[in-house]
């Protein structure tokens, strides 16, 4: 702990002399000659600007944004091929499903004939009363 609180100290030390051996040069300069030096230099977000961002929107913009956008539409192709495939095999899948459960025989197993006859029974009373 005591290493971190000496280091802090001699930096402290440090600085305050290189400022202090550039406070005689500094009370010269008039306000004129400050105000002229930062007019003169521009802003830094202005440079860094012009140095990276610009050239890659250039180059997205002359370049690379047509290719990405047919590289998404081929994309959007062939994503949309992939589901219209998945669409017709569930639909194939549900047909099937579908017809598993239909009674294709409805009337000819002994159950449904005895069903049948009780139902003609009962209509045949009902035409007597």
């Amino acid at each position: 702990m005591e290493i971190y609180v000496i280091t802090a100290f001699v930096s402290v030390i440090g600085m305050a002399f290189m400022i202090s051996r550039h406070l005689s040069y500094l009370r010269k300069i008039t306000h004129e000659q400050i105000n002229y030096k930062m007019s003169r230099n521009g802003s830094l977000r202005k440079a860094v600007y012009g140095i990276t961002a610009k050239p890659i929107i250039n180059l997205w913009h002359n370049h690379l944004h047509a290719g990405f956008l047919n590289l998404l539409m081929k994309i959007t192709k062939r994503f949309r091929i992939i589901v219209l495939k998945v669409e017709r095999i569930l639909f194939k899948f549900t047909s099937y499903i579908h017809g598993k459960h239909k009674i294709k025989k409805n009337g000819e197993t002994k159950y449904w004939k005895d069903v049948n006859d009780f139902k003609d029974s009962l209509n045949g009373d009902n035409d007597n009363k």
